[in-house]
């Protein structure tokens, strides 16, 4: 189940932000707002926390939260608990596209509680990573849930990135409607800015040790490096708050990979995910 990440301070958190006591009433900390400082400018945040001292219809927020929307200084803005639209096929995905807008998507099907597939950084916030997830799903006939975002002219992932702990499902309908199921597994596709792939989660390590054997394999010879993430690491995804682990009960698996993999190894990727997944199911 969703543990929401709340309490942080908003220095160093440029998704968070706080809300006046008044505004309470609208979303609750934890949950995702979208702000607009005008009809260009707009972006999803978290809710960190209510702050008691601020006057009413206050939304207060770091300065690099504030530069997410362009600029450093304070605003009269508009708070839209309208955090994300949904698009129920590829017409309406690409409209979104046009209209800089954030979508979620629900594909595939999900009969088979064995396996969900996640990419809650789709569209332009890290390229590819949605393709990926779909692909997987209509390999292992499974569902997928993925979150697109575009921005014209760039800048989707000032706008539209949330952190994976962070991610409410009170926020988003689509995801809301996949918590009564008890996933076996998830797997979660994500853009790093570093080179190579790697494998984290709260899955057991010898599982994702697996998982990078397979996905080792399957890159050989494209000088693509494969390492399995450790306690400790930056982008190691193990937190229980973790999209991907409580999504099935902490036995999450997140691949996160390097631009070029992700341009160029898509579908070998997401090939050696289908065959150890379904090694590790066996």
């Amino acid at each position: 189940m969703h543990k929401a990440a709340i309490g942080q301070g908003l220095i160093g958190y440029p998704e968070h932000c706080s809300i006046s006591p008044d505004l309470a009433w609208l979303v609750a900390p934890g949950e995702q707002i979208r702000i607009w400082r005008n009809e260009g400018e707009y972006a999803v945040y978290t809710v960190a926390s209510v702050n008691l001292a601020d006057p009413p219809g206050s939304v207060r927020m770091a300065r690099a939260g504030r530069e997410r929307l362009g600029t450093s200084n304070t605003f009269d803005g508009v708070l839209d608990t309208l955090v994300v639209l949904t698009a129920v096929d590829e017409e309406q995905e690409q409209e979104a596209c046009m209209n800089s807008e954030f979508v979620e998507c629900l594909r595939g099907s999900f009969q088979n509680e064995q396996l969900i597939c996640l990419a809650p950084h789709g569209g332009a916030i890290e390229f590819e990573t949605d393709t990926e997830a779909e692909m997987l799903a209509d390999l292992l006939e499974v569902g997928s849930w993925s979150c697109k975002g575009w921005r014209s002219g760039g800048g989707a992932f000032a706008r539209w990135h949330l952190t994976s702990t962070d991610i409410n499902p009170a926020s988003f309908q689509g995801l809301g409607s996949l918590l009564g199921t008890a996933y076996a597994r998830a797997v979660a596709f994500h853009g790093m800015a570093s080179p190579g792939v790697l494998v984290g989660g709260g899955a057991a390590f010898d599982e994702r040790n697996l998982v990078g054997e397979y996905l080792a394999q399957s890159l050989a010879g494209t000088g693509v490096q494969v390492t399995v993430a450790t306690e400790g690491d930056a982008l190691a995804g193990a937190s229980p708050a973790n999209l991907v682990n409580w999504m099935c009960a902490g036995n999450g698996i997140q691949i996160e990979q390097g631009p070029q993999v992700r341009y160029e190894y898509a579908e070998l990727v997401v090939q050696a995910l289908a065959a150890s997944l379904e090694e590790l199911s066996g």
